[in-house]
């Protein structure tokens, strides 16, 4: 598998087997788990991980189609801490 734009980050937990909270750039965002397994072993708060920060083809396409359908889009541009989320922007696409 290829992936477009990769960051460097730090993980700090996984709340549940689809997400967890990762450090890049100074912010922890939330990111989808591709691998719902038990990664215990291997996501350890502290890690070096590579999250991949572009957005799937597939995924942009079903928005486009929904938007073309005649459904709102909305982007939210947020900050996710701990204990928080912070919408920093909402768009509309």
């Amino acid at each position: 598998m290829k992936y477009r734009e990769i960051a460097d980050g730090i993980f700090v937990d996984r709340p549940n087997r689809f997400i967890a909270h990762v450090e890049v750039n100074g912010a922890v965002e939330t990111v989808h788990v591709k691998n719902t397994g038990r990664c215990k072993e291997l996501l350890l708060p502290g890690t070096a991980v590579r999250p991949n920060v572009s957005t799937q083809p597939e995924f942009g396409t079903a928005l486009a189609e929904a938007k073309a359908a005649g459904v709102q889009v909305l982007f939210l541009l947020c900050h996710v801490g701990r204990d928080s989320l912070e919408i920093v922007e909402q768009r509309e696409g």
